[in-house]
C-alpha cells in the first residue's frame, strides 16, 4: 500500500475515533443532564423545561448527525472514486449529502415537535416573498444542482466557455491575414470544482475565478480535453519574388515533419490573401495537442526557415 493510501487510512481512522469520542461525550452529557433534570430541576420547574430537554436532545442529534454525514460522505467518495473515478463520484457525494441533510433536518424538527405540514402551509407566503427577493441566488442554486446531476463537464477538464455576460472585445488590429479568421470570445482553463452556487475555474494564466452556476449553465462550452484532434492555422507573408508553387511544396514538406502533426494527417498549405508585393500562405495542420500557440509557433518557425532557404537558393542561382 502506497503513501497516499496510508494517509487516507490514517485520516479515516482519526475521523472514526473523533466521531466515537464525540458520541461518548454527548451521551455522557445527556446522561448527566437527565440526572440533573429528573432529580432537581423538574421538581421546581417541571412544565417549562420539558421542551428544553427536547431541545437539548435535538441539538445533540444535530451534532452527531452532521459528523456522521461528514464521515460517510468522505468514505463514500473514497470508495466510489476507486470504481468510477473521482469526477463522477463527486456527483454521487453531492446527491447523498443533499438527501442526508434533508433527512437530518426532518428528524431534528420532529424532535422539536414541529408540525411540518402546518409549517409548510403557513410559510407559503414567506416563501413567495423570499423567492422573489432572492431570484439570483435561487437560480444559481438550481443551476448548480443541474450541473451536479447532469455533469456536462468534470473537475480536471480543460475547457473554453463563452457567454454573453462576460464579453471579450475582438481585436481590430493587426490586419486580417495576421490574425485568426474568427475569434471565440471565451475563457480557457481547467475546471477545479462544480458546486451548487459557483464553478471554480483556473485560467491558463494561473488566475482562479468563480463563475455563478446560473451563468455557466448558459455558456457555450468547448471541452478541449475530450478533443482528439484539433486544427491549427498559421499564416505567413511571403514576397512575390518567391515562386508560389515551390513555396507551397517546400513548406508542406517541412511542416509534415513536425512532431506535433497528428498521425495519418497531411498539412494543407495554400494562398489565402495577396497584396501588391506579397502573398499570404495559410498553413493548416491537425494536432493532438490541447494548446494552439506552441503548435502555431512551430509552424511559423518551420515556414520562416523554409522560405529563407528558398530565397537563399534563388539568390545563389542568380
Amino acid at each position: 500500500m502506497g503513501g497516499p493510501e496510508r494517509d487516507k487510512g490514517k485520516e479515516r481512522r482519526h475521523t472514526l475515533a473523533g466521531l466515537a469520542l464525540m458520541v461518548v461525550v454527548v451521551a455522557a452529557l445527556l446522561y448527566a443532564f437527565d440526572l440533573l433534570l429528573n432529580n432537581f430541576i423538574l421538581k421546581t420547574y417541571a412544565a417549562p423545561l420539558v421542551s428544553y430537554q427536547a431541545s437539548i436532545i435535538a441539538v445533540a442529534v444535530l451534532a452527531v448527525g452532521y459528523a456522521l454525514i461528514t464521515l460517510l460522505t468522505r468514505i463514500l467518495l473514497d470508495i466510489v472514486s476507486r470504481r468510477i473515478g473521482r469526477a463522477r463520484a463527486v456527483t454521487i457525494k453531492y446527491l447523498f449529502s443533499l438527501v442526508a441533510y434533508l433527512v437530518l433536518a426532518f428528524v431534528v424538527l420532529d424532535l422539536l415537535q414541529v408540525n411540518l405540514s402546518g409549517l409548510i402551509v403557513g410559510s407559503a407566503f414567506t416563501a413567495i416573498v423570499l423567492g422573489l427577493a432572492s431570484q439570483t441566488v435561487l437560480s444559481n442554486f438550481f443551476a448548480g444542482l443541474v450541473l451536479v446531476i447532469a455533469r456536462p463537464v468534470y473537475a480536471g477538464e480543460r475547457i473554453t466557455f463563452a457567454t454573453w455576460q462576460f464579453g471579450v472585445v475582438a481585436p481590430a488590429y493587426p490586419p486580417k491575414f495576421f490574425s485568426n479568421d474568427f475569434l471565440i470570445s471565451g475563457f480557457t482553463g481547467v475546471v477545479e470544482f462544480i458546486g451548487f452556487l459557483y464553478v471554480v475555474f483556473t485560467l491558463d494564466d494561473g488566475r482562479t475565478v468563480k463563475i455563478p452556476a446560473g451563468i455557466f449553465i448558459q455558456a457555450l462550452i468547448t471541452i478541449n480535453s475530450r478533443t482528439q484532434r484539433m486544427k491549427v492555422r498559421a499564416k505567413y507573408e511571403v514576397e512575390k519574388s518567391v515562386d508560389t508553387s515551390a513555396a507551397i511544396e517546400a513548406v508542406r514538406n517541412a511542416v509534415s515533419k513536425l512532431p506535433r502533426v497528428a498521425p495519418g494527417t497531411v498539412p494543407q498549405v495554400f494562398v489565402s490573401e495577396t497584396t501588391l508585393n506579397t502573398y499570404i500562405l495559410a498553413i493548416d495542420i491537425f494536432t493532438e495537442s490541447q494548446f494552439e500557440e506552441p503548435v502555431r509557433s512551430e509552424i511559423l518557425q518551420s515556414a520562416i526557415g523554409t522560405i529563407t532557404a528558398l530565397k537563399s537558393a534563388s539568390a545563389g542561382k542568380k
